[in-house]
């Protein structure tokens, strides 16, 4: 950026692409024969110039897929909470936080735990992923279902207290 860059051009050898952090300029991503491609270009004029067309739509069976670097559960610090929770396009997590903005536009009235409900239970599993929910939670999200769930479960501070756990127990012992 200092430099006056306005993209860049990264080299990934692989046959899967995982984003290992966030790059503050737009980024392509190209194997090594089209880096090599790019390289000659570079290599006989003095002055390159690159077009930014329209991207190419790949079809790629193995996705949706969790990148390795991504949380897995069962959560470290107690195992009876069952993480991650969704798995949404994206990394970290500006894509689940997008989508619950999106979803709350739509159902303005609705608390954060009906978001997530709402999120949770229209999801889809994922094939594939030798970790099943310990990789994905619930699922690949899906915005549009989520949008009108047909059911959706709230919860509210009591319900995550332990003296509400207390009385939950008193009333199974009844």
């Amino acid at each position: 950026m200092l430099a006056g860059a306005i993209g860049s051009i990264m080299i990934y050898p692989g046959p899967y692409f995982e984003a290992i952090s966030s790059y503050p300029l737009p980024a392509s991503i190209v194997n090594s024969d089209q880096a090599s491609i790019i390289a000659d270009y570079l290599e006989s004029t003095e002055n390159a110039i690159a077009v930014i067309m329209k991207s190419e739509d790949i079809n790629n069976v193995s996705t949706p897929y969790v990148a390795s670097f991504s949380s897995r559960g069962p959560n470290p610090t107690n195992k009876n909470i069952l993480k991650p929770d969704l798995t949404a396009r994206g990394v970290r997590i500006l894509a689940a936080c997008g989508i619950a903005a999106y979803i709350k536009t739509f159902n303005p009235k609705w608390s954060p735990a009906a978001i997530k409900s709402a999120l949770m239970t229209t999801a889809s599993v994922m094939n594939g992923e030798t970790d099943a929910e310990f990789a994905y939670g619930a699922g690949y999200l899906n915005p549009l279902a989520a949008m009108k769930p047909g059911l959706i479960y709230d919860a509210f501070e009591i319900d995550y207290t332990l003296k509400h756990k207390d009385n939950v127990a008193e009333l199974a012992k009844d």
